[in-house]
């Protein structure tokens, strides 16, 4: 999956025809996604995600970005189609930006492994969890939304001095009580503070005067890949 020398587009088909578990494949492209970027080089936003697609994901490592697309009546298979008509999923590869695997070059079918597991989290809801332990992408900034979380998620949030090591774009408003300013002398400190511990401005500015009222916006980075969609013809 990683594009070795010599490595072709046949002998990626071939391997994928071979029933490859979905659940183990993610997890792998996952993981190894985030040894070189944690949660910014997945987009995985639910918001982004195209009508009637149960999973639509963009992963990237280095030069490589995998997407896997699993539509509503993928789950199913295509009745009366001579391929896909068995529970199935789609990937699309690029290199460079260039197209390695279309989504239509090959129909990935499911494990009965991972129907098991797609079921659980179809019916299961309030009993099974499913989460990623080394997997986690862009989509955690909607579950701490979801979950008050947005506070606890900011608390860990370290500056970096290459914006390209980025995976959160952080925007901060600090406003004064009414009557007051803030006062120039404490910005300048929060932000030499800040320069040398990699704390954001914000959260030395409430310490430094606790009237101060911090407003936190966290979106996703520049660094965040672009979900690719699929189309009708692939």
């Amino acid at each position: 999956m990683l594009l070795p020398n010599g490595i072709t587009k046949k002998d990626v088909v071939k391997y994928l025809n071979n029933e490859i578990s979905f659940y183990q494949l993610e997890s792998y492209l996952r993981w190894i996604a985030n040894t070189e970027l944690f949660i910014g080089n997945i987009s995985d936003l639910d918001e982004d995600k195209p009508v009637n697609c149960f999973i639509c994901e963009t992963i990237k490592y280095r030069n490589i970005e995998w997407t896997i697309n699993v539509g509503e009546a993928d789950k199913e298979g295509h009745e009366n189609s001579l391929v896909g008509n068995k529970p199935h999923y789609h990937l699309q590869i690029l290199r460079d930006n260039k197209i390695f695997i279309k989504f239509n070059d090959v129909h990935i079918r499911f494990t009965d492994n991972d129907l098991f597991t797609m079921e659980c989290i179809s019916q299961g809801k309030g009993i099974f969890k499913f989460g990623h332990t080394y997997g986690e992408g862009i989509s955690i900034l909607e579950e701490a939304s979801e979950n008050g979380w947005i506070n606890e998620l900011d608390a860990i949030s370290k500056n970096v001095d290459d914006p390209s090591q980025a995976s959160i774009h952080r925007q901060t408003i600090i406003t004064a009580p009414p009557g007051k300013t803030i006062s120039g002398d404490d910005f300048v400190k929060a932000v030499q503070e800040s320069k040398v511990t990699k704390e954001p401005v914000g959260k030395i500015m409430s310490r430094i005067n606790s009237e101060l009222q911090i407003t936190t916006i966290l979106e996703p980075s520049e660094n965040v890949p672009e979900l690719k969609k699929r189309t009708k013809r692939g």
